[in-house]
């Protein structure tokens, strides 16, 4: 691999006038855990995979050293077993595990842990326990796809997201529905290292989107990390070509499927779109090839992905359940994690990547529709489409039995039956005329603790 540092213009501020020295020591850290991480996903395959069997044995061992439950799923299991022989593990384990003993880190390892939370396929968050480590690695995991992609780091980047619990209150008390920080570089300590573009993080509770738009118009966007939701609720302010307007050098998707259309409408503008698969549990799993949409390359420093036997049927790809082991899940271990999600795996990416790349992803399998038959059908409501029968300030789509659907209609007191009809005909047309639907107004709903709001979810 060839580091060429003249495409990355430098600053004079990260160097150190210590004597026999380089780079400050912040600076110096991050970027050697950057490039470490990118020798791993990029470089030997067989080094890889033996450092993975490393990582997995060490996981092992931790586990049964210090938990009961983990000891009693791995009785008759060596550490250099195979990891299939292993057995699956659902989010109801994890509860189960965390409920009875906590944290698996302890405050002489020295390592600070915390709680964290999903929203899982019930709409109840999971609980679990993450380390410091996790989330030091997310950040330099997030700025080694730069490297390794060759992005142009001097643009800018903008991230929109839902505000958090701790936020969500202030945020509440502004008239726009959302909060702004700035900062004048998105590469943290390295910033002083490599001429950057500036970063805006925008978080959201109910914006306004008209003022949302004005804020974007502010500054180049540049690189938007946004969630496919709210990319289609901006577009329908003004229109597609609005984000060229802003511009928008290329769209990180994050979180959820992108609707097809909108994917098109997008990409028709020349801006390319690329997605990330993730989650809260596990953090990156995944990175969208540029050069051959569909397939994601995974984190082979972070995670090992098995598909489970047992393929299901999606309209007409035959397609198995995304398992998932976190490598670095000291705190609450993630081994041979049921993700909800379906996809395939291939050994190698078409592009030449010599590395494990997921394809044929399919969303969480809750945001499928779940029929009578066994199949699963995609089942995306574009919400400025339903806002055109129904006037609403949030909705949410839940699938309650075989035949039965539930939508609730937030911000109303009350529907007139013209409009209870309408959003009925609405749904039937993209569900079946074999669903009974249910029309309910909220004056708000109620999302639980969840940071990220789903609107569709299947319970059967």
């Amino acid at each position: 691999m060839k580091f060429d540092f003249s495409k990355y213009p430098t600053s004079n501020q990260g160097y150190s006038e210590r004597p026999m020295s380089f780079l400050g020591a912040d600076p110096s850290s991050l970027l050697g855990s950057i490039f470490e991480l990118a020798v791993i996903e990029t470089g030997n395959r067989i080094g890889c995979e033996r450092w993975q069997k490393a990582q997995l044995r060490n996981l092992f061992t931790h586990a049964t050293q210090r938990s009961s439950f983990w000891r009693n799923r791995l009785v008759t299991k060596r550490p250099e077993s195979k990891l299939s022989a292993l057995p699956i593990l659902t989010r109801t384990d994890v509860k189960q595990q965390v409920a009875q003993e906590g944290s698996l880190l302890r405050p002489t390892d020295g390592l600070q842990t915390f709680m964290h939370a999903t929203s899982g396929s019930s709409g109840v968050p999971v609980k679990f326990y993450v380390s410091q480590m996790n989330v030091q690695y997310n950040q330099v995991r997030s700025l080694a796809q730069n490297f390794i992609d060759g992005k142009d780091l001097s643009l800018n980047k903008t991230q929109i997201k839902t505000a958090t619990a701790s936020t969500a209150k202030k945020i509440a008390a502004v008239p726009s529905g959302f909060a702004v920080e700035k900062k004048p570089s998105w590469l943290g300590e390295i910033g002083s290292v490599f001429t950057s573009g500036g970063f805006k993080l925008i978080e959201c509770l109910n914006p306004s989107l008209r003022d949302l738009v004005h804020e974007l118009r502010k500054d180049a966007v540049g690189q938007l990390v946004a969630n496919p939701r709210m990319v289609s609720a901006i577009i329908s302010h003004s229109g597609a070509n609005l984000l060229r307007q802003l511009r928008v050098s290329e769209w990180i998707a994050v979180g959820e499927e992108i609707d097809p259309v909108l994917y098109r409408s997008v990409v028709d503008q020349g801006i390319p779109i690329h997605s990330t698969y993730s989650c809260e549990e596990v953090g990156p799993i995944a990175f969208e090839c540029e050069s051959t949409p569909g397939h994601y390359h995974v984190a082979t420093s972070n995670v090992v992905v098995e598909i489970a036997e047992g393929l299901h049927e999606v309209e007409g790809k035959k397609l198995g359940r995304v398992l998932v082991t976190h490598l670095h899940s000291y705190a609450t271990p993630f081994i041979r994690y049921d993700m909800g999600d379906l996809a395939l795996l291939k050994e190698c990416c078409p592009c030449g990547h010599d590395g494990p790349a997921i394809h044929s992803l399919y969303g969480r399998v809750t945001n499928a529709l779940k029929r009578r038959d066994g199949t699963l059908s995609a089942f995306l409501i574009r919400g400025h489409e339903l806002q055109e029968i129904v006037e609403f300030t949030e909705f949410r789509v839940r699938q309650v039995g075989l035949d039965a659907i539930i939508i609730e209609i937030g911000g109303r007191e009350t529907l007139t039956p013209e409009e209870i009809t309408n959003v009925v005909t609405f749904l039937k047309a993209r569900a079946g005329d074999d669903f009974k639907i249910d029309v309910i107004a909220r004056a708000a709903i109620d999302w639980g603790d969840s940071i990220k709001k789903q609107s569709f979810r299947c319970e059967v």
